[in-house]
């Protein structure tokens, strides 16, 4: 049996992941100082922020290239299934930056040769999310 691979050892890819970006929001409250100053003087935390000079928005999930994840391939694993129940085999790939053996493990469908061909995919599957 010969099992096709669409990526092979120590390549270099490109992984996307469907994530959630945080953006921070300065507070107005206190100017982003996390500090209010009280008519008799008395330095006190915003009330409004605690403290923290603003805060955490999480925006909603997109596909996107985390480029601190561009490694190299180090581990090829498959699954064949001989049951339609259990769905087609599957091609799964280990890489350098997300850990070998105890790592993560991708598919091959999330995983690029280049950026430009990651962003495309990402671009195309954030038009259906």
């Amino acid at each position: 049996m010969n099992i096709e691979v669409k990526y092979n050892f120590n390549d270099w890819v490109y992984p996307i992941c469907l994530r959630r970006e945080e953006k921070w929001i300065p507070c107005k409250s206190c100017n982003a100082t996390g500090e209010i100053t009280l008519l008799d003087g008395e330095v006190v935390d915003c009330p409004k922020c605690y403290g923290r000079k603003g805060e955490k928005e999480w925006l909603p999930q997109k596909w996107m290239i985390n480029e601190d994840l561009y490694g190299q391939i180090k581990n090829i694993r498959t699954e064949l299934y001989n049951n339609k129940k259990y769905g087609n085999s599957e091609i799964r790939y280990m890489i350098t930056s997300t850990g070998i053996g105890s790592g993560t493990l991708w598919y091959e469908k999330d995983l690029f040769l280049t950026k430009e061909e990651a962003q495309k995919e990402c671009d195309k599957r954030n038009k259906t999310l």
